[in-house]
Formats: C-alpha cells, structure tokens, sequence
C-alpha cells in the first residue's frame, strides 16, 4: 500500500514543489522581499501542484510543513527536551502528510483548490493560530 507513494520520482517531484512554495517565505527572510517575483513564485508553485501526479500529495505535505514550521520545534530547546527535536519535525510533517493525503481521494482538483483557499487556514497545529498568515503576497 505504501510502496506506492515512495519512489524516487515523486520524491523528486514533491521536493521540487515544496522548495517552490517555501521559495517566498525564505526569499523574505533573507531580505528579497519583491512582491511581483513572489507572486510569480506562488503561481507557479501551484501550478505545479496541481500539475503533479496526485500520489505526491501526502509527500509535498510533508516536505512543506517541514519547510515551513521546522521553528516550532525549536522551542523544546527551553525546556532541555533538544533530543526531541527531530521527532516533532517529523510529526509535524506526518500530520500534514495525513492532511495531504486526505485530498488524494478527492475526484476533482477544484474541491481541493477551494479547500486551500478557504480551509487550510483554519487548521491550527499543535494550538498555533496561523490565521495571521497570508498565502498571497500582494496581500
């Protein structure tokens, strides 16, 4: 059953997704921060997404969270709990995968377009409101 969705091609596929649509957030972070370009960025990205064979869903889920909330993790560093690091990167990036691969039984693209416009941003991992967050960058 899980052979099916690991195999180097969709690993190859899916990272190459999620570097596009982490692209912006880490292009601001080192200070490039054009809004045009990072538009063009997020078009792209999703049109690759939705461009992709659908079995690479649960792993551009797990790639992008991994690329976008590694930071939540850092914290357990003020509480002498470093050794558990690793595995909340990686259970944070199971519970995005689990997310992802939800969508893998949906029939038709568009239901899960609208549940990325409007959906996503109600679901709060580990009690993180991440509302405040934009997915467009000219908003």
């Amino acid at each position: 059953f899980m052979k099916q969705y690991f195999n180097i091609y969709l690993l190859k596929e899916s990272l190459i997704v999620s570097i596009f649509l982490s692209l912006p957030l880490y292009l601001i972070h080192f200070g490039i921060d054009f809004k045009l370009t990072n538009t063009i960025i997020i078009v792209f990205a999703l049109f690759l997404f939705f461009k992709t064979n659908i079995k690479s869903y649960p792993l551009i889920g797990f790639f992008t969270s991994i690329f976008w909330l590694w930071w939540i993790a850092m914290s357990f560093r003020y509480y002498n709990l470093t050794y558990l690091i690793p595995f909340v990167i990686v259970g944070i990036g199971l519970f995005y995968g689990v997310i992802f691969w939800l969508f893998t039984f949906l029939k038709y693209k568009l239901i899960i377009i609208l549940i990325f416009l409007f959906g996503m941003q109600y679901i709060s991992p580990f009690g993180f409101n991440t509302n405040s967050i934009t997915f467009c960058p000219l908003c």
